[in-house]
């Protein structure tokens, strides 16, 4: 959660940094809310289901507030993560259409093994804008996952910005923070 915090403070929007303190508090600091039993974001979605659910939760009690009880419309709104996180925050956007209209995925993408077919998602995302970021040299989010899912955000209607950084590592380098930062602009 420490990387979310350093987004916050990166991206210097109003209100963000105290959503993401109260996250780190909500889901474990340090440690991501699937991270269970040693498995991963592209294990399949029934074996990680109980922890997708629980952080589903998580994230609607996040919403409700951060929205002051729906007095706040979803395009002010974000969800943010990296890697896992990112992984939640695109997966939340697609089963729970309408709660925010900003997504910014930092090397992530939808959850199930290598190969899976995502089910059909009932409506459009039209009016959602989603950052979604990857490499061609990370380790952990494959570079067709995030590309794959990027097509899949687009057919349902998102304004999707994709950007693929070359060589950059399992993390969250100072180009993406801008473009993130830019992005929330």
């Amino acid at each position: 959660m420490a990387d979310a915090l350093e987004l916050g403070a990166h991206a210097r929007v109003r209100g963000l940094e105290l959503a993401l303190q109260r996250a780190a508090r909500d889901v474990e600091i340090g440690r991501d809310p699937i991270d269970r039993d040693g498995l991963t974001a592209f294990d399949p979605i029934a074996a990680n289901a109980p922890y997708i659910s629980h952080a589903f939760e998580i994230f609607d009690q996040m919403i409700e507030e951060a929205s002051e009880g729906g007095r706040l419309h979803p395009g002010q709104i974000i969800i943010m993560g990296f890697s896992q996180g990112a992984c939640l925050a695109v997966e939340y956007t697609v089963r729970n259409l309408g709660r925010s209209r900003n997504i910014v995925a930092l090397t992530g993408g939808l959850f199930g093994s290598p190969g899976a077919l995502w089910p059909a998602y009932p409506r459009p995302l039209s009016r959602t804008r989603i950052l979604l970021t990857g490499s061609d040299a990370d380790d952990w989010v494959p570079e067709e996952r995030v590309r794959d899912t990027a097509q899949l955000l687009t057919g349902l209607g998102a304004e999707v910005t994709l950007r693929i950084y070359t060589g950059r590592p399992h993390i969250m380098s100072d180009p993406e923070l801008e473009e993130a930062r830019i992005f929330l602009q």
